[in-house]
């Protein structure tokens, strides 16, 4: 599992932007249910409510910290037929910040997170707009 660090790292060096108020958001329920915690935000479910809770830039940012621990966005569903309940991030995405090799690997599994966002979230996937 990420630390909250290397989160916050993944999304500067991806979005221009630490977002540490959704990282801390992400991994808020771990004190209570350990690694279980991902199952509630760390889904398509968990972007759909980050977005409403912090905007389109920090659904992408739960879509980062979803890629780094996971792997990709799983459906909530994925969890309930997994053996352990929980989602892990394969081998090959998980790098130390230093590897360019394993950073590009990560960059481009959370591309193609961002580009199934708009196909999965549809009209919430939009841009913010100033009321």
């Amino acid at each position: 599992m990420a630390h909250f660090n290397d989160h916050c790292r993944d999304c500067e060096r991806l979005l221009g932007d630490r977002h540490e108020i959704v990282n801390h958001w992400m991994d808020e329920l771990f004190r209570k249910e350990g690694p279980k915690h991902r199952r509630h935000r760390h889904c398509w479910k968990g972007v759909r409510e980050a977005r409403q809770l912090f905007g389109l830039e920090g659904a992408k940012a739960a879509i980062v910290h979803i890629v780094r621990d996971c792997g990709g966005v799983p459906d909530q569903r994925t969890y309930d037929e997994t053996q352990l309940g929980i989602v892990i991030a394969p081998e090959y995405l998980i790098y130390d910040g230093a590897n360019e090799t394993a950073f590009e690997k990560f960059k481009n599994a959370v591309d193609a997170e961002l580009e199934k966002a708009a196909t999965v979230l549809g009209n919430e996937w939009q841009p913010d707009t100033l009321s």
